[in-house]
């Protein structure tokens, strides 16, 4: 029997609350998709994390920074804003930790920082 799109939406919201009820980390990009819903739409995923799942927007958020480093067995090396850390930044126009919604809007964007250099809208 094929499950529609909406099933399986809602088995994964199931799966994934009962996963973060156990304590198990999510990490974002890559602990939840759909056949319709390709990965990698990192800021689409955030709004889903809230909008879905039930995350903050401040732990949606911390699901694409912190385990990834801790995943990545460098803990104290990646994931995280700390002097000795290597980070790569996004500085966008809003407050992410309220609205997600503002990593969809492109021209919000007002530069980043890479490999420690600063770069301007382009």
């Amino acid at each position: 029997m094929e499950f529609g799109f909406r099933e399986e939406l809602a088995g994964e919201i199931q799966g994934v609350k009962e996963l973060r009820k156990r304590g198990v980390r999510i990490r974002g990009r890559s602990d939840y998709g759909f056949r319709f819903t390709p990965h990698e739409n990192n800021a689409h995923d955030l709004y889903h994390l809230v909008q879905y799942f039930g995350f903050t927007p401040i732990k949606a958020i911390q699901t694409m920074t912190k385990p990834g480093g801790q995943g990545m067995a460098m803990p104290d090396e990646l994931g995280q804003v700390h002097a000795g850390f290597l980070a790569d930044l996004l500085l966008i126009e809003g407050n992410p930790a309220t609205d997600p919604k503002v990593f969809l809007e492109h021209d919000r964007l007002c530069c980043v920082m890479k490999d420690g250099r600063f770069h301007g809208k382009s």
